[in-house]
């Protein structure tokens, strides 16, 4: 296919050469260029004496999108800032797009939000609410989303509603989301995401892993989706796996707290202890109000025979949350360590009922099951 690609631009090229005038052969050199990914020619075309020839929006436009997937960010400024002239309402979409590759939300939402109207163009609809979901303002991304929904077409626009309702726990609906967006488009990577974590969450073991590795293969440095074929793998007890999925999720999502104790409990699992100490610190400073990564610590520091720091750890998780499961199984190990074997029992049986302020309902399932694991082996 990319070869294919290749030959048609070239032949493009040659054509458009005789005619560089031409204002829909150039356009469709562009898609081809985008297609077959030949950025190389990008250089060649970004020339004033060539694009100077062109007025209309869809050049300018299908140009500058070009300089902005191909990740020539400060490229796609300068014609940006020197060719606004010819890009009408499309300029505040731009400084938007621009800004989002560089994770600047906040910067979209300044240019997108007040644009919002009958003629607001799809690709800045999902672009504002792209840039609230990667906020975390996951209701702001659904208001956004809300007005375009009933378009079954609009499958982008339903994809991402869909991981937005899976995100406030309407896991139904946004399984029924999902496939129906699916069923439009195959290759929707928001809806395939919502379904590998619809799956997971149910713990349908399978066809999680269907839909996970479908969306890496959408996209494989998705960090989410990475994560969750960790949380797969160590439902399944495969650690190596889990431990070579997650290190790579914390890359790609460094400030995601859940991954890195996911991580910690996999390192926990292989008696790496050195770094297992390392990712639930590092929770820890993403996060130092939550009562998990304290707690995790304290495991930590009970395998390395540090009790008393252990109970320090335990009693300022309990402070920030006194349903803490992981501070409290921690000390129910104390407690077996102490020969109190029937205090350890209950306590364990506590935990597993108890309403911890755990963030994500699935990592709370996978983390009572590894207790339960742990508990069996002590």
């Amino acid at each position: 296919m990319e070869l294919i690609g290749k030959s048609k631009v070239e032949r493009l090229l040659s054509f458009w050469r005789l005619d560089q005038t031409n204002e829909p052969l150039f356009l469709e050199l562009l898609s081809s260029i985008q297609l077959s990914q030949s950025y190389e020619l990008i250089k060649t075309l970004n020339d004033d004496s060539i694009l100077t020839n062109f007025t209309s929006v869809g050049v300018h436009a299908s140009f500058l999108q070009l300089l902005v997937t191909s990740q020539n960010t400060e490229e796609a400024k300068v014609y940006l800032n020197k060719y606004q002239q010819y890009l009408s309402h499309w300029c505040g979409h731009f400084h938007a797009l621009i800004a989002f590759t560089e994770h600047d939300f906040d910067t979209v939402i300044y240019y997108l939000d007040t644009q919002q109207g009958a003629e607001t163009s799809n690709e800045s609809v999902l672009l504002l609410a792209r840039a609230y979901f990667m906020k975390g303002l996951i209701n702001d991304a659904i208001s956004t989303l809300a007005p375009y929904i009933s378009d079954q077409e609009n499958t982008d626009v339903i994809g991402l509603y869909a991981l937005c309702q899976f995100d406030i726990g309407n896991y139904q609906v946004s399984s029924d989301l999902a496939q129906g967006a699916l069923e439009k488009h195959l290759y929707n990577l928001d809806a395939t995401l919502t379904l590998a974590s619809y799956y997971s969450i149910i713990q349908d073991l399978t066809l999680a892993e269907k839909y996970i590795e479908r969306c890496l293969e959408l996209n494989p440095l998705l960090g989410r989706a990475l994560s969750l074929k960790g949380q797969l793998a160590m439902y399944t007890g495969d650690f190596s796996s889990a431990l070579v999925a997650l290190k790579a999720a914390t890359k790609t999502m460094p400030n995601h707290i859940g991954t890195w104790h996911l991580l910690a409990w996999t390192l926990l699992f292989n008696n790496n202890l050195a770094d297992a100490s390392i990712a639930f610190n590092k929770a820890l400073e993403l996060n130092p109000a939550f009562s998990e990564s304290h707690g995790g610590i304290a495991l930590v520091q009970i395998q390395n025979n540090a009790i008393e720091d252990a109970r320090n750890s335990i009693k300022r998780a309990l402070r920030l949350d006194s349903n803490c499961f992981t501070a409290k199984f921690a000390q129910s190990l104390i407690y077996e360590l102490q020969g109190k074997v029937n205090e350890a029992r209950v306590l364990v049986e506590s935990i597993l009922d108890s309403n911890s302020h755990i963030a994500s309902v699935s990592y709370k399932q996978l983390v009572q099951n590894a207790l339960l694991n742990m508990a069996n082996k002590n």
